[in-house]
C-alpha cells in the first residue's frame, strides 16, 4: 500500500524561514535542531509546536545528515521563536493549520467507495497541489489499466508566475488525441508558496508533483504494487528535469540550501513510493509562438495546451 506523506505542507516548510537579514539566527537554531519539516516539531496530534523545539532543549532524532551547528545564543532564539510565531501560529504553541489526518485514515478503503471519494480524502496539501481536476469520467481506470499491463504513459505540466501569484497545470494522457477525453485527466491549481519569495521554479515543481500524487492516488486506489510501466513527464524547466531526474545525495550538504529544495525532495519521496519508473524529458516552450498549433508535434502541443491551462487558471482567480 503507498500512502501519501501526510506531514508535509510544501508551502509552510521550515526551510522556507532560513533566509535574510534576522533570520539567519533563526536558521541556525533549524540546523541546531536537526529539522526541515513542520512535522519535525510538532505533538503527536500535530496541533501544537513541541516546547523543545522552541527552547532548543534537545534535538530532532532524524537519519538525514545535517551540518554542525552547535547551540545558538539566546537572541538566535528569541528570533527562531519570533518567526515560528508569525508564520505558523495563532496563540501559545497552536499551529494555524494542524496537520492532517494520518494517510492510512485518509486511504482508509471502507471510506472510499470511489476514486472521487479518495481524492476528496486526501490532506488538504495534496488536494491543493492537483487543483480542479477533470476527464475523469472514468474513475482512472484506464490509466490503471496501463500500469497493470505495462503499457507506457505520456504527461505534461506546466507552471508560471506573475505579480506574485503562480499557477500550474497537468495532464496525464493515455492517448494522443488532442482532443477532450474523459480518460485524460487534467488538472489546474494556484501555486502555494510566499508570494515576496515565489519563482517560476517553485510553480514548475508544483505541476510535476501533482503529477506524481494523482499516480500515487491511483496506484492506491486500484492496489497497483507493481508496474514495468514508464511514465515520461514533459518538462520545459531544465532545472526541474534535473531534479526529477536526479536522486538527492544525503552527504551533498549544498543541496539542501537549493531554491525549493523543499518541492525538490518531497517529489522524491513520491517518485521512491511509485511502483511505476518515472523520468523527466524536455519539450521547448512557447512553441506556437512560431507555428500553427495543429501543426506542433504531440509532446510540443501538450506543452502548450498546459501553459494556456495555467494561464488561464491564474487570471480566473485573481
Amino acid at each position: 500500500m503507498y500512502f501519501f506523506l501526510s506531514t508535509i505542507l510544501p508551502s509552510r516548510r521550515l526551510f522556507a524561514i532560513a533566509f535574510g537579514g534576522i533570520r539567519i539566527n533563526a536558521n541556525a537554531c533549524r540546523l541546531f535542531l536537526r529539522v526541515y519539516n513542520i512535522s519535525d516539531i510538532v505533538t503527536p496530534d500535530g496541533r501544537e509546536i513541541a516546547p523543545w523545539a522552541m527552547e532548543g532543549s534537545r534535538q530532532n532524532h532524524t537519519h538525514l545528515i545535517f551540518p554542525y551547528q552547535e547551540k545558538p545564543h539566546t537572541l538566535a532564539w528569541q528570533s527562531w521563536r519570533r518567526q515560528l510565531r508569525h508564520t505558523y501560529l495563532v496563540h501559545g504553541l497552536t499551529l494555524e493549520t494542524p496537520l492532517t489526518i494520518p494517510a492510512e485514515e485518509a486511504l482508509d478503503e471502507n471510506q472510499c467507495d470511489t476514486f472521487p471519494q479518495l481524492l476528496l480524502s486526501l490532506p488538504q496539501h495534496v488536494q491543493q497541489m492537483m487543483g480542479n481536476i477533470e476527464n475523469l469520467e472514468d474513475d482512472g481506470l484506464s490509466i490503471a489499466t496501463c500500469l497493470r499491463e505495462g503499457h507506457p504513459l505520456c504527461a505534461w505540466k506546466d507552471g508560471s508566475v506573475k505579480d506574485a501569484i503562480g499557477s500550474h497545470a497537468w495532464t496525464i494522457r493515455v492517448t494522443d488525441e488532442r482532443n477532450y477525453s474523459a480518460t485524460n485527466p487534467e488538472g489546474a491549481a494556484t501555486t502555494a508558496g510566499n508570494p515576496a519569495t515565489l519563482v517560476s521554479l517553485r510553480a514548475e515543481h508544483s505541476g510535476t508533483l501533482a503529477i506524481l500524487y494523482f499516480l500515487q492516488a491511483i496506484c492506491t486506489y486500484y492496489r497497483i504494487q507493481t508496474s514495468l510501466t514508464t511514465v515520461k513527464i514533459w518538462i520545459d524547466n531544465s532545472e526541474v528535469i534535473d531534479r526529477t531526474n536526479q536522486v538527492i545525495q544525503q552527504h551533498n550538504h549544498s543541496q539542501f540550501n537549493t531554491l525549493d529544495y523543499d518541492m525538490w525532495a518531497e517529489s522524491q519521496v513520491v517518485i521512491k513510493g511509485l511502483p511505476c519508473t518515472i523520468t523527466a524529458h524536455h519539450v521547448k516552450s512557447h512553441q506556437d509562438d512560431h507555428i500553427e498549433l495543429d501543426d506542433l508535434t504531440t509532446e510540443a502541443y501538450w506543452n502548450v495546451m498546459m501553459d494556456r491551462k495555467c494561464e488561464r487558471h491564474r487570471e480566473q482567480n485573481l
